[in-house]
């Protein structure tokens, strides 16, 4: 039986940690060979999340690190007990068998380092969530590569601890720099220490508003305000004014037909 930790990081999240917590419940009902526990990291929510976490019976402890996800993942992951992490978000849905899926491999091979399931967006429809998804996890093994979605993969403490853990001076409102420590050169340092297996059995389904909203400039709600494009100010006026273009034309079309 192996000693596993989830962790999962918070931040204003009182509309999705519910429904999140209970998926995690059932996973853990349904993995009974592990001894589980749940911690949260919270960073300074201004809302009901602390409130929610506390009520929720699968909850362990829940700690405070400072604002980034870099950090409250490092806090999360340095307080745990178990030897096996889970990182999970509290603004994704699990289905019942993602746990054991992503803990299986080490239990079948003791050179196994890390896992990771395949993170897909909450919307089925074609558009930019998905789409990117799709590309990044499915198209990175063909070179070598993972792109490891911070939201479902399982790892050795002893292999993060080794590795010194996250560089948490990458912690910053640009999305890229964060996901580049944290999907990109997080698992291509695990590699060197043993075994990193891609689960596709292990699937998660994250919330699109962080893809969906930053890619049409609107500023995120809940969580963190990051945003992919450096030039953001600069960005939401021109996107202003092309509204207001759109509504000259429609205005000159409209009197044009009178």
């Amino acid at each position: 039986m192996a000693s596993v930790t989830v962790s999962i990081p918070t931040l204003n999240e009182e509309k999705f940690i519910s429904r999140c917590l209970n998926d995690l419940e059932e996973a853990i009902n349904a993995c009974e060979e592990h001894s589980i526990e749940v911690n949260i990291v919270d960073s300074n929510s201004t809302d009901e999340t602390v409130s929610i976490a506390e009520k929720h019976g699968v909850v362990d402890e829940i700690y405070t690190a400072e604002k980034g996800i870099l950090k409250s993942r490092d806090k999360g992951i340095r307080e745990a007990s178990g030897d096996i992490v889970v990182c999970m978000d509290a603004d994704t849905t699990y289905p019942e068998d993602f746990l054991e899926n992503l803990l299986n491999p080490f239990k079948e091979d003791e050179n196994t380092v890390l896992t990771y399931g395949r993170a897909k967006g909450e919307r089925t429809d074609f558009h930019i969530d998905s789409l990117a998804r799709k590309i990044w996890q499915n198209s990175f093994p063909l070179i070598g590569l993972c792109w490891v979605n911070g939201s479902n993969r399982a790892f050795k403490k002893s292999a993060y601890m080794e590795l010194d853990g996250y560089d948490i001076s990458k912690d910053s409102d640009s999305v890229f720099k964060v996901m580049y420590e944290e999907q990109f050169m997080f698992p291509l340092k695990m590699k060197k220490l043993g075994h990193v297996e891609f689960i596709r059995s292990a699937e998660s389904f994250q919330s699109h508003r962080t893809v969906d909203q930053l890619m049409l400039l609107n500023r995120k709600t809940g969580g963190r305000s990051w945003n992919f494009i450096k030039h953001y100010s600069f960005l939401s006026t021109f996107k202003t004014y092309i509204l207001r273009l759109k509504g000259r034309i429609s205005t000159w079309t409209q009197r044009l037909s009178i």
